[in-house]
């Protein structure tokens, strides 16, 4: 690419501004890093998805989904593709956290509609890994809470059953449930198997296998969500643009699955 004035773009602005920033800067860097979520509009993203295929001489484009560079979160999606305790039943995935406790108490975006705030945008790394281990997802059923903790128009407690498309995985359904109201903060995601349980807990790090009379821990660095970041960044400057049409593609299904949870 001739002309470029950058070589990379990092968007972490308001996410109802992510795809006018990467337009503007679209023809003058080599690499454009956007954090999630691609945008807060289902209809922005996926206009934006088509205009990214067809132009020529683009950038590559990564959207923010950390959560994929969990050394943790890497070991959990191998031991459960192996289906080390036998066969899977079903998946519990929930994410808690107030969000009086995020960004030094600067509501602005997590409490405003406008702005991508809520639980589903917020908090949609959840869907992404789901994604990422378990395959595409049907939206079966999902039930957002009217009764508010915050006096905020933003969905603040989310509940969603999905079943995996995967043939091999014939319908698997996954429990979901998000919130921004929790004053005890949580992220784990539990697969209930045949011989046993398959657990990660993302605050503490770890993984947890459960056998009827044994239980093994797997514990990871506390320094593993940093890293994530980091490890998340050197993979994008070694992809090519065939990942950033995938990469896109993913996310604008993310927001087609919250568009569907809100509308269900």
């Amino acid at each position: 690419m001739s002309g470029l004035s950058f070589f990379l773009i990092v968007i972490c602005t308001r996410s109802n501004h992510h795809i006018s920033y990467a337009k503007k800067f679209f023809k003058k860097s080599k690499y454009i890093f956007i954090e999630k979520p691609l945008s807060n509009n289902l209809n922005e993203a996926i206009k934006f998805y088509k205009f990214y295929k067809l132009s020529k001489n683009k950038p590559q484009i990564k959207i923010g989904y950390n959560l994929r560079f969990l050394k943790s979160l890497i070991k959990f999606k191998y031991l459960v593709n192996k289906k080390v305790l036998g066969k899977i039943f079903y998946i519990n995935c929930y994410v808690g956290k107030s969000i009086e406790f995020w960004r030094n108490g600067d509501l602005n975006i997590a409490a405003t509609k406008k702005n991508g705030g809520g639980a589903l945008f917020e908090l949609s790394h959840e869907i992404d890994y789901l994604k990422w281990i378990f395959g595409d997802l049907k939206l079966k059923y999902s039930y957002i809470n009217l009764i508010k903790k915050f006096n905020f128009n933003v969905d603040q407690s989310v509940f969603a059953l999905f079943l995996c498309k995967k043939k091999r995985l014939n319908n698997l359904p996954i429990n979901l449930t998000m919130d921004i109201i929790s004053v005890d903060p949580k992220r784990f995601c539990e697969v209930i198997c045949e011989k046993g349980n398959i657990s990660i807990d993302m605050v503490s790090n770890q993984i947890i296998l459960t056998e009827r009379t044994k239980k093994k821990k797997i514990i990871f660095s506390k320094k593993d969500l940093e890293e994530s970041y980091v490890e998340q960044f050197k993979y994008f400057l070694k992809s090519s643009k065939q990942n950033s049409i995938s990469d896109i593609r993913n996310s604008a299904e993310i927001i087609k699955l919250i568009d569907q949870i809100k509308k269900k």
